[in-house]
C-alpha cells in the first residue's frame, strides 16, 4: 500500500512540474522577495515550516518582505484581553519574534479571527491587537491597514514594485467598525480609494494582499469532498465568510472589476488552508492559506491547487520578470522542505515617473481670476418648490463670484497630490507641498448620487436630497476664522478658488475641473509656525488621541479647550462635527501630553431652510441633527446628534458652572465688532443678498449661548461615563446625604500609592442619573461609600485587570458592579451583583449612547375580502445601560376597516433584559364585534354556496387578547418565549348568514355557546428562529416557529384545548444575488378536541392558500406547503419613483382533517403576479389565483410569507 501511495505522489509531482515554466529564473538578478503565509492560528506551529521560511528570510535579508494574510491568532483570542496574549497565543508570539528578529519589513493585515471572527466588539479586538503587536516588535506601523480601517495602504518597493495592503474583512464585518475615522461614508468610498490607487501605479508591479480571496477551490469557495446539509448549506447560502454570501458576492464582483485590464496585477490571500493559484482576465491570483495546517481543495478550479502546508514567494528580477514560488513541507507538515510550484507570472518594464509639473511647465494660472456661481442647481421660480423645500440659500448659490484660478504649480510653492479625499457628497484631494506640509481641496459644491441608495437614484426623492445642498452656505467656512480668533478656538484658514481643466492633475482631472473648491491648510504632524493650531509640533486624528488616551493616563485632554470649540458650534449651528471633523494639537508640558481639539471641515456653518419637508426631517424622530440657523435654537440637543460620541468621550468632568461660565466668556469675546467683521470676509457678490440676516441671527445666538449651554448640558449630564486607561487609578465614589454623587480619580504607583488626580466631579441628584465607571485595563481600586436611597445611580465596570473593590454602606439601589465572576469585593455595602464569567462583562464601547425616541406608526393595507385598512398610532423606544437593540419598545396603534366598518386597538410592548436574561413582551389586541371572518363549515370537502351574495359566509365576532410573555435569546438568531394569555370571542347572531342558517349540533354550531362570549385563559410557549436577511423583502435565509398553547375555558360552556403549530419558511437567491428568488413555507397545525369552530386550523387566501377565498377550510389539522418564484424584471427610476418590478409565480397545496371525516383530497391553489417595491422599503403584490373553486384577484402590501 505505501509503495502505492508513493507511486501516486511522483505521478502528482510529475504532473505539477510538468505543469510549470521549462525556464528558470536568473537567481543572480534577484532584487527582493515578498513572503505570503496565512491562517497560521488555524493550528499548532509547523516547526518544518516555520524553519523553511526563516531559513530564506536570513538568505534574503533586507531584501525582502514578509506578509501575513490574516488569521494569525488562535480561534480563542479574539474575546482575550491584552495582557493574556503573550501566554494564551503562543503560535503568535513565535510569529512575532519571527517579524522582530527579521532585517526586512514585516506586514501584518487582519482577517476575521482578528475581527472576533466577525463578531460584535471586532473593531475594539482589533485595534487591541493592532496595539500589542506593534509594541512588542518595536518596528512603527506593522498591523496594516492601521485603525480597523480598510486602506488600501500603499507599501513602495523600490522603484517599480508597489505593495497595496486592504483588509477585506472590514468589507464583511457587519457589527461596528469605522468609516468616518478612515475618512469614508461607506464602502463606495473605499473602491474609489482603490481604484485610484491602481491607476496612479498603473506603470509599476502592483501586489494586492488581503486575506479573503477572489478566487478559490477550497471550501470558502463552496467546494467540499463530499455534501451533506451542512456543505450544501455553505455552497447554497454560506456564512459571512463563504463566496456564496451576499456580502462576499459583492465584494468577489467588485474584486474582479477593479482589477479587470491590470496585466501587472497580482492578488495574493488566504483564508483557504492550500496553496493555489490562476490566472483570470489576464491578472493572477494566489491563494497562500495553508501556514499551520492544509485542508480540502478542489484540483479542477484552479491552475494549481495543492493540499499542502507552506507558503508563496513572489521574486522580483532585475530583468522585469516576476516569479511566484510556492514552498511546501507535505500535506501535514512532515515531508522535507521543497519547491513545489515555480512560474514566471509577466516582464512588466516600468517606464520613469512622468514629471507632469516639467511636461506642463509653460502652464500658468497665477494671478488669473474667474466669475462664477458655486452651481446652478438650485435656482427656482416655482412658489410650490419654495413652500416645500424652502427659499434656502438658493440666491448665495446661483449668484457668479470672482475667485483665483487656482495654479497646481505655484500655490505653495507647487503642490503634488497625495490622494483623493474620503466622503461621497464633498470632492476633495490631498496636496502636499515641498516642506512637506500637507493642504485640502474641497469642492464648494456636494455630490449626494453616490450617498443615497441605487434605488433612489434619478428620482423625486434624490431631488430633495440634492436640493437639500441648498441649505448649505456655500462660502460659510471662510467666515468662520475671525470667529473662532476671538473665541480662542483653533481653526484653519480656507480660501475660494477655482479648479481649471488642468492637465496636471494626472488621473484626478477629469473629476475635478472647472469648479470652485475650499483650498485650507491640512492640520498634521508638525504645526509649530502655525498660530491658529497652537504652534504645535505634533497634530494627530481622534482615533490616534483614543488609543494615546486609553493606554495610559500620561495624555490629558483639554476638555475646557473642547467645551469652548463646542458651545462655539452651537453658536455657528456646525451640527456636522463627528469624530473625523477633528484633529488635535498636541502640546509636551510637565511630563504630560496635553491635547487640545482642532475642528476643520465647517461646510454646514448657518445651515438654514425654511421648507415644509426639511422641518418634517429634522423632528426627533427622523433626522434631528438638521437643525437650522435661527435667532433662537429650536433643538440644541438634536444639533448635537453627530458628535454624540465625541462630547460623551471628551466633556466628562465638567460641571453646569463651567457650561455656563464658558458660555459668559463667549459672549463677552464675540462681540458685535467681531461678528460684523466676520461676515465681511464672505465674497462681496453675495454679501447683501443675506450679510444682514446672518449677523443678526449670530448676534441672537452669542446672546443666548449660556441659556443654550444649559440646555445642552443638561442633557448630557443625565448619563455621564467616566473612564479610566490601561494603566493603574483609583477611583473613590461618596454619595453626600442629599443624595449627590462625587467621583474623584487618581492615578497609582506601582506600590499603590495615590498620585496625581486626574478627575474630580460632583454630580447633582437633580442633573444626573446614572455615573459609569469603567476601569479598563490596569490593577484598579474602586473605593465607594454612602447611603442614601435615592442617590445618583452608580455602575462600576471594573476591566481587565486584578481589580480591588471596597463597598461600604451603600444601597444596593444605588450600586451595580461588572466584573471577572471571581473578583473579591470587600466592605459592609449593598451593592448589585453583575459579576460575570462572560468576558465582554468588561467591554467599554464608546459609541454604545443611543437616543431615546417618540415616533409616529401608520399601517396601510387592501385585501379583495376585507377592503381598505387604515392604521395610525405612534412608537415609544427607550434605551437601556447595555440592552440591544434597545431597552423597551411599545407600539400603539389603531386600525379602521372601511368596507365593513370596525375598528382594531393594538398595542404590543418589548422589554429588554428585565430579569437578567430574560425580555418581557407584552401583548393587546381588540377588536369591534363588527370584526369580518368567514366561515364555511369544518371539515376537508365544504361546500362553497354559489350565490351572487359573497357576503354570505361572513361571520361579525368581537375579540379581545391580552398577553405577557418572558423570552431568552439564545445567540443572535433563535428565541423561545413562554407566559399567559387571556382571549374573550364574542360572536355575532347575523341573519340571513350560513353561520345563524345552518346553526344546529349536526353541524358544528350551537346557539347556547357559539354565540355567547367565550373566555379563556392560557399559556403558550413558542420558539423562533429567524436568519432572514431582511424582514419585509427576504431573499436568504430561514424563519421557522413552533408553538403550543393550552386554552383553559372559563364560562360554563367554555371547553378546554391545545393548539399546536409550526411554520417554517426557506428562501434563497439564485443567479445573480437578489435577482431570483425561490421561497418555500411549509406548515402544519393541531388542535385537541374543545375548540369552537372559529378557532379551527383554517386553511384560505390571506393566510397559507391562494385560488380559495378566506378561511375556506376548517378543521382539527392542517398542512399546507407554499412555493414562491419571485423574478425581478426590472429596476425603476421616474422623478416621482424609484424601486424594482417583477413577477411572482406561485403553488400551494393543502388540507385539513376533522375527527370522523373520511377525506384524501388535497386542496391545490397556483397563479402569479405582479409586485412592486417602492425604494426596496416595502412590497406591493397583485396576484391573480386559480383553484378547481374559483379564480381570486388580491392586493396586499406584503409578500404572503
Amino acid at each position: 500500500m505505501r509503495k502505492i501511495y508513493a507511486l501516486l505522489s511522483l505521478l502528482l509531482f510529475a504532473i505539477v512540474v510538468n505543469g510549470q515554466n521549462n525556464e528558470t529564473p536568473n537567481a543572480s538578478l534577484l532584487k527582493h522577495s515578498i513572503f505570503f503565509i496565512g491562517d497560521v492560528g488555524e493550528a499548532d506551529i509547523v516547526d518544518a515550516n516555520m524553519q523553511m521560511l526563516k531559513s530564506q528570510l536570513e538568505k534574503q535579508n533586507d531584501k525582502a518582505t514578509l506578509v501575513f494574510l490574516g488569521n494569525s491568532i488562535s480561534k480563542e483570542y479574539a474575546r482575550e484581553e491584552i495582557e493574556d496574549i503573550h501566554s494564551g497565543d503562543q503560535n503568535l508570539i513565535k510569529l512575532l519574534d519571527l517579524a522582530k528578529n527579521f532585517k526586512g519589513e514585516s506586514i501584518f493585515i487582519p482577517g476575521e479571527k482578528e475581527w472576533n471572527q466577525g463578531h460584535k466588539h471586532g473593531w475594539e479586538a482589533i485595534m487591541n491587537l493592532e496595539t500589542y503587536i506593534e509594541d512588542y516588535i518595536g518596528k512603527g506601523d506593522v498591523f496594516l491597514p492601521t485603525g480597523g480601517c480598510p486602506g488600501p495602504v500603499e507599501i513602495e518597493i523600490g522603484e517599480d514594485i508597489v505593495l497595496l495592503v486592504v483588509d477585506s474583512q472590514w468589507w464583511l464585518h457587519a457589527a461596528d467598525k469605522p468609516e468616518a475615522e478612515c475618512g469614508l461614508e461607506n464602502s463606495s468610498d473605499f473602491l474609489i480609494l482603490l481604484s485610484d490607487a491602481l491607476k496612479r501605479n498603473k506603470d509599476k508591479k502592483i501586489v494586492f494582499a488581503s486575506h479573503h480571496p477572489i478566487y478559490s477551490a477550497g471550501k470558502h469557495g463552496g467546494n467540499f469532498p463530499f455534501v451533506g446539509p451542512v456543505e450544501l448549506y455553505r455552497k447554497l447560502f454560506g456564512t459571512p465568510q463563504d463566496f456564496a454570501y451576499p456580502f462576499y458576492k459583492q465584494m468577489r464582483y467588485m474584486g474582479r472589476k477593479l482589477g479587470r485590464g491590470y496585466e501587472n496585477l497580482v492578488t495574493v490571500s488566504a483564508h483557504d488552508n492550500s496553496l493555489q493559484f490562476t490566472e483570470k482576465d489576464k491578472s493572477f491570483y494566489v491563494v497562500s492559506g495553508s501556514g499551520s495546517k492544509s485542508d480540502y481543495v478542489s484540483e479542477k478550479k484552479m491552475d494549481v491547487a495543492l493540499r499542502e502546508i507552506g507558503f508563496t514567494r513572489l521574486n522580483f528580477y532585475s530583468n522585469d520578470e516576476v516569479w511566484l514560488e510556492m514552498w511546501s513541507v507535505g500535506k501535514n507538515g512532515t515531508e522535507d522542505a521543497r519547491l513545489a510550484y515555480q512560474t514566471k507570472l509577466f516582464t512588466k518594464t516600468t517606464p520613469s515617473d512622468e514629471d507632469l509639473a516639467e511636461k506642463y511647465k509653460d502652464l500658468n494660472f497665477t494671478d488669473s481670476t474667474i466669475t462664477i456661481a458655486a452651481s446652478d442647481l438650485y435656482a427656482t421660480d416655482k412658489k410650490s418648490k419654495r413652500k416645500w423645500l424652502g427659499n434656502n440659500y438658493r440666491k448665495e448659490w446661483e449668484t457668479p463670484i470672482e475667485v483665483p484660478v487656482f495654479d497646481i504649480g505655484t500655490e505653495k510653492g507647487g503642490l503634488k497630490i497625495l490622494k483623493r479625499g474620503g466622503g461621497q457628497q464633498t470632492r476633495s484631494l490631498r496636496l502636499e507641498a515641498k516642506d512637506g506640509k500637507q493642504y485640502v481641496l474641497r469642492s464648494v459644491e456636494k455630490y449626494t448620487e453616490k450617498a443615497i441608495p441605487p434605488a433612489l437614484k434619478g428620482t423625486f426623492a434624490a431631488k430633495i436630497v440634492q436640493d437639500g445642498i441648498s441649505e448649505s452656505y456655500p462660502y460659510a467656512a471662510i467666515a468662520v476664522p475671525k470667529l473662532a480668533d476671538a473665541a480662542g478656538v483653533y481653526h484653519t484658514n480656507p480660501k475660494i478658488v477655482y479648479v481649471p481643466d488642468d492637465p496636471r492633475f494626472g488621473i484626478y482631472q477629469e473629476d475635478f475641473k472647472n469648479e470652485l473648491y475650499l483650498f485650507e491648510e491640512r492640520p498634521n504632524d508638525d504645526m509649530s509656525d502655525a498660530d491658529n493650531f497652537g504652534n504645535t509640533k505634533d497634530v494627530i486624528g481622534t482615533d490616534k488621541l483614543i488609543e494615546k488616551r486609553f493606554k495610559n493616563s500620561d495624555l490629558v485632554i483639554d476638555e475646557t479647550a473642547v467645551l469652548r470649540a463646542r458651545l462655539f458650534d452651537i453658536f455657528l449651528n456646525d451640527w456636522d462635527r463627528h469624530d473625523d471633523q477633528w484633529r488635535w494639537a498636541t502640546i509636551e508640558k510637565d511630563g504630560k501630553t496635553i491635547a487640545r481639539p482642532i475642528p476643520r471641515d465647517r461646510d454646514q456653518v448657518f445651515f438654514y431652510s425654511d421648507g415644509k419637508i426639511p422641518w418634517l426631517i429634522r423632528r426627533k424622530w427622523a433626522m434631528p441633527k438638521f437643525q437650522v440657523f435661527d435667532s433662537i435654537p429650536e433643538n440644541v440637543v438634536g444639533l448635537g446628534f453627530n458628535a454624540r460620541y465625541f462630547d460623551r468621550n471628551f466633556l466628562q468632568s465638567k460641571s453646569k458652572q463651567d457650561w455656563v461660565e464658558m458660555a459668559n466668556e463667549l459672549k463677552t469675546k464675540l462681540t458685535d465688532e467681531i461678528i460684523e467683521k466676520a461676515i465681511k470676509d464672505l465674497p462681496k457678490e453675495v454679501y447683501a443678498i443675506s450679510a444682514d440676516d446672518i449677523v443678526a441671527k449670530l448676534k441672537s445666538r452669542r446672546d443666548l449661548l449660556p441659556n443654550l449651554a444649559v440646555e445642552f448640558y443638561n442633557y448630557l449630564a443625565q448619563e455621564v461615563d467616566i473612564v479610566g486607561t490601561n494603566g493603574t487609578e483609583d477611583f473613590d465614589a461618596e454619595w453626600d446625604v442629599d443624595g449627590n454623587l462625587h467621583v474623584k480619580v487618581r492615578r497609582l504607583s506601582k506600590k499603590g500609592n495615590k498620585k496625581e488626580k486626574l478627575y474630580d466631579r460632583k454630580f447633582m441628584k437633580d442633573e444626573t442619573k446614572e455615573v459609569r465607571i469603567y476601569g479598563l485595563g490596569g490593577k484598579d481600586e474602586f473605593d465607594i461609600d454612602g447611603k442614601y436611597s435615592k442617590g445618583v445611580k452608580l455602575r462600576i465596570v471594573g476591566g481587565t485587570g486584578k481589580d480591588k473593590f471596597k463597598i461600604d454602606s451603600t444601597r444596593k439601589s444605588n450600586v451595580a458592579v461588572y466584573d471577572k465572576s471571581k473578583t473579591k469585593v470587600k466592605g459592609n455595602g449593598a451593592f448589585q451583583n453583575r459579576l460575570s464569567k462572560n468576558k465582554s462583562v468588561n467591554v467599554y464601547d464608546r459609541k454604545s449612547f443611543k437616543y431615546d425616541i417618540v415616533s409616529p406608526g401608520a399601517n396601510l393595507n387592501f385585501v379583495s375580502d376585507d377592503g381598505l385598512i387604515l392604521g395610525a398610532g405612534f412608537n415609544v423606544k427607550k434605551q437601556s445601560f447595555r440592552k440591544e437593540p434597545y431597552g423597551s419598545l411599545h407600539k400603539f396603534l389603531v386600525n379602521y376597516a372601511f368596507m365593513y366598518p370596525s375598528a382594531q386597538i393594538k398595542y404590543s410592548g418589548e422589554m429588554i433584559g428585565v430579569f437578567k436574561s430574560l425580555d418581557l413582551l407584552a401583548k393587546v389586541d381588540y377588536n369591534t364585534p363588527n370584526f369580518q371572518g368567514y366561515y364555511y363549515g369544518l371539515g376537508n370537502e365544504t361546500e362553497n354556496p354559489e350565490l351572487d351574495d359573497k357576503e354570505y359566509n361572513r361571520i361579525r365576532m368581537g375579540r379581545t387578547e391580552l398577553a405577557l410573555q418572558l423570552r431568552k435569546k439564545i445567540g443572535a438568531n433563535q428565541s423561545i418565549s413562554f407566559g399567559p394569555f387571556y382571549e374573550q370571542l364574542e360572536l355575532k347572531a347575523t341573519p340571513d348568514r350560513f353561520v345563524t342558517d345552518f346553526s344546529n349540533p349536526d353541524n358544528d354550531l350551537d346557539l347556547l355557546s357559539d354565540f355567547n362570549t367565550r373566555k379563556y385563559l392560557g399559556i403558550n410557549i413558542k420558539h423562533e428562529w429567524d436568519t432572514r436577511d431582511n424582514k419585509v423583502i427576504p431573499s436568504r435565509g430561514m424563519y421557522w416557529t413552533n408553538s403550543w398553547s393550552f386554552y383553559r375555558g372559563l364560562e360554563k360552556n367554555d371547553h378546554n384545548f391545545q393548539k399546536m403549530e409550526t411554520d417554517m419558511r426557506f428562501y434563497t437567491s439564485l443567479g445573480r444575488p437578489q435577482r431570483s428568488i425561490f421561497a418555500l413555507r411549509v406548515g402544519a397545525a393541531h388542535n385537541t378536541s374543545g375548540y369552537s369552530f372559529y378557532q379551527a386550523n383554517k386553511l384560505g387566501l390571506k393566510s397559507n392558500l391562494r385560488g380559495y377565498r378566506q378561511d375556506r377550510f376548517a378543521g382539527d389539522d392542517m398542512v399546507y406547503q407554499n412555493t414562491d418564484f419571485r423574478f425581478r424584471l426590472a429596476r425603476f427610476k421616474s422623478y416621482y419613483l424609484g424601486g424594482e418590478v417583477g413577477l411572482l409565480a406561485f403553488n400551494d397545496f393543502g388540507r385539513v382533517w376533522l375527527d370522523g371525516e373520511s377525506s384524501s383530497k388535497w386542496h391545490h391553489g397556483y397563479g402569479g403576479g405582479f409586485w412592486v417595491s417602492p425604494y426596496k422599503l416595502m412590497v406591493l403584490t397583485a396576484n391573480f389565483g386559480m383553484s378547481e373553486e374559483e379564480n381570486i384577484f388580491s392586493l396586499e402590501f406584503k409578500y404572503m410569507f
